[in-house]
């Protein structure tokens, strides 16, 4: 996901492309949505295989233009149900928003 948002892995048209796309994904919106701000821009991607196997990568935006932080959950041979995956999921991508976000504009 690094070297795609670097446009280092694919075209300029395939760089152009795979975001934008991400973008407009619709499925999955309770992964790493699920527990963002309203109106948290997420680029990304999901994948199940049921009943045990949830994914989402994705691209946060942090606010104020402090950067991206990148995500990816891959949960796999589970006994959960897919709500309780889809919580998994969510919980993580906001535990790295609230890090990220918290520590944004600080140098180390």
């Amino acid at each position: 996901m690094l070297k795609i948002w670097r446009t280092e892995a694919l075209s300029p048209a395939g760089t152009a492309m795979l975001p934008d796309f991400m973008h407009r994904c619709e499925t999955g919106r309770q992964r790493l949505e699920g527990g963002l701000p309203r109106g948290t821009r997420v680029a990304h991607e999901t994948g199940t295989l049921r009943p045990n196997v949830a994914n989402g990568i994705g691209i946060i935006e942090l606010p104020g233009g402090a950067g991206h932080v990148i995500v990816a959950v891959l949960i796999k041979e589970t006994a959960q149900h897919l709500r309780a995956q889809e919580r998994a999921i969510a919980a993580i991508s906001r535990a790295a928003y609230d890090n990220f976000e918290s520590t944004a504009g600080r140098t180390n």
